[in-house]
């Protein structure tokens, strides 16, 4: 359609006037406040990726919404953990060259598939996240998730200290080496600590392990399909 012209009588199914970043924030809260009517039951949880608007707008707008409980995804907080600590190693007025290096330094580290090379923020992300899905597959207590969460950057920097049976590296036969001194150079170690804190901080969130890949998966499905449905109306008027 040319830009003022009238549009040609047609079966719309325009259902949204505002903007296109505000829909999926509406869908979800919509979906809450008609739970009861159209499925009889209430919502108990809410799984977000770090957004706090669509939560509290379902606080607001949903009768039983101060009865949901937001639940952090375990892959969004990893994945963002991640972003953080490859921001680190860009400030590089900040932070001294020996400690940086010490971040991106790589080691191998086993796996089920063989051994693999990571650096120490591919093994910090690694333990963050499998500290997470261990607390949510053995049911553990917030407790025991935040003390997991905060020795993790001991971990990857040579301090074993307080690291439980799980850990290889601390009954090694050659010791890792400890550089959680160096690390400390310039304030990066403690930069470490506060991103990671902020998970810590979320723990209670993070207890289940969930993630929000059921729905995702749900919705590029959604979206491949009715993108073929599109393509073959569109082949069949062109017939």
């Amino acid at each position: 359609m040319r830009a003022g012209s009238e549009p040609k009588e047609h079966k719309c199914f325009k259902n949204w006037t505002g903007r296109a970043t505000s829909m999926e924030q509406d869908i979800i809260v919509q979906g809450f406040i008609h739970s009861e009517e159209t499925h009889k039951l209430q919502y108990r949880f809410y799984i977000g990726d770090g957004d706090s608007s669509t939560f509290a707008q379902l606080v607001q707008k949903c009768a039983y919404g101060r009865e949901v409980r937001k639940l952090h995804c375990a892959n969004h907080v990893t994945v963002r953990l991640s972003d953080h600590l490859h921001g680190l190693l860009k400030k590089t007025k900040e932070y001294p060259v020996q400690a940086r290096n010490l971040l991106k330094a790589e080691s191998v580290s086993a796996s089920a598939k063989g051994p693999v090379i990571q650096t120490r923020i591919d093994r910090l992300v690694k333990g963050v996240r499998t500290a997470i899905r261990n607390c949510g597959d053995l049911q553990g207590d917030v407790d025991s998730l935040q003390k997991d969460l905060e020795n993790a950057p001991f971990h990857v920097f040579g301090r074993h200290t307080n690291c439980g049976t799980w850990c290889k590296r601390k009954a090694a036969e050659v010791p890792e080496e400890d550089v959680v001194e160096t690390a400390k150079q310039g304030g990066l170690f403690k930069a470490i600590q506060t991103h990671v804190h902020s998970l810590i901080m979320k723990s209670d969130s993070l207890v289940k392990n969930v993630t929000t890949n059921g729905a995702e998966n749900f919705m590029s499905l959604a979206a491949k399909v009715h993108g073929e449905q599109r393509s073959h109306r569109k082949a069949a008027h062109l017939v």
